[in-house]
């Protein structure tokens, strides 16, 4: 089962009904005398006026009890003990299940040992040629760039391949004329008047050439906390090919702050397939795409056989080249653990 933090608008009850918020760490262990601040905000009065606070400790169990009318419903859940990292939980942003019956579960990460490690905000896009299309290209998560001709990677830690398929026009003939008409749009190329009018299907597939290396999707992500994956990366369950495909009519599928990736790559292994050496990568939030390029956040391990992707966020060791744009230069500047 997924550990996510269970989170959920609560059910319209019964006056005087008994609710229970069960908080543990990311090993599970229930967490004793943590204060809490629940906002509840009646169902029929959006005022601030009509909300009710509760500032509350857990007790011995890790648990919170508390009581609601049945015209509240819970809007807002804040936990930022030392030591630990933050929640502020909003359910219409996140609305997640409830652990069962009234007693919902929270995993509140602790701060164990963050590191520094190379991340970078990464976008690639077929209008200024930093991606070919239907051309597989690798990416250097240690120097942060593509491989030649498209950068001066050395080594590919991943592989990407973005085919797009112009399917048809999201406009009538008679509006496409209409538009092709426009001072606005003299100047777009064909190619470019179809990326912005045109109806597309995208395929993109990422693969791990080097054996023992790959990608895994992350069992545990706890959607409404600050740090949302596991400090570790995991050891086993990689998989060397992967293929998502995407209608630009239909948009994305899965909440991008509700994903996440592991990666191994630059892997050694004995013949029995035992592993000697690997370099560990998380990204954070899914990598996202379209007919005109992609985009994903990634935090690198620089140790080998190290599993530890807890960023410390003062401490990036990838640096924006000299004489980088203010816009490439936030690339560099990750604030999320």
């Amino acid at each position: 089962m997924r550990d996510f933090i269970f989170l959920l608008v609560l059910p319209f009850i019964a006056e005087g009904r008994d609710f229970t918020l069960q908080l543990t760490d990311e090993t599970q262990t229930p967490l004793a005398a943590i204060p809490a601040r629940l906002t509840l905000s009646r169902r029929d009065d959006p005022r601030y006026s009509s909300q009710q606070t509760i500032d509350q400790a857990t007790g011995p169990d890790g648990a919170l009890r508390f009581k609601a009318d049945e015209a509240m419903g819970l809007s807002r859940v804040q936990i930022n003990p030392d030591g630990f990292y933050p929640i502020d939980a909003n359910p219409s942003r996140n609305p997640l299940e409830v652990s069962g019956g009234d007693v919902w579960s929270i995993t509140l990460p602790r701060i164990i040992a963050p590191i520094p490690l190379r991340t970078k905000r990464v976008g690639l896009n077929l209008a200024d040629k930093t991606l070919p299309a239907d051309t597989w290209l690798g990416y250097d998560f240690a120097l942060g760039t593509a491989l030649p001709p498209y950068g001066h990677g050395l080594i590919a830690d991943i592989e990407f391949r973005l085919s797009p398929q112009q399917a048809g026009w999201n406009e009538s003939p008679a509006s496409l004329a209409e538009k092709r008409l426009d001072p606005y749009f003299a100047d777009f190329s064909t190619d470019k008047f179809a990326r912005y009018f045109g109806h597309w299907t995208t395929q993109l597939r990422i693969r791990f050439p080097e054996k023992h290396c790959g990608m895994v999707r992350a069992q545990t992500f706890w959607a409404n906390c600050v740090f949302k994956l596991p400090h570790h990366a995991p050891l086993s369950g990689y998989q060397s090919e992967f293929e998502f495909t995407i209608d630009s009519r239909a948009g994305t599928v899965e909440r991008s702050e509700n994903i996440g990736y592991f990666i191994r790559s630059r892997t050694l292994a004995e013949p029995s397939g035992k592993i000697i050496s690997a370099y560990y990568t998380k990204i954070m939030g899914p990598i996202e795409f379209s007919h005109t390029g992609l985009t994903f956040i990634y935090y690198s391990n620089p140790t080998a056989n190290d599993t530890n992707l807890e960023y410390d966020i003062e401490r990036n060791l990838l640096k924006a080249p000299t004489g980088s744009s203010a816009l490439d230069e936030e690339s560099y500047k990750i604030r999320r653990p």
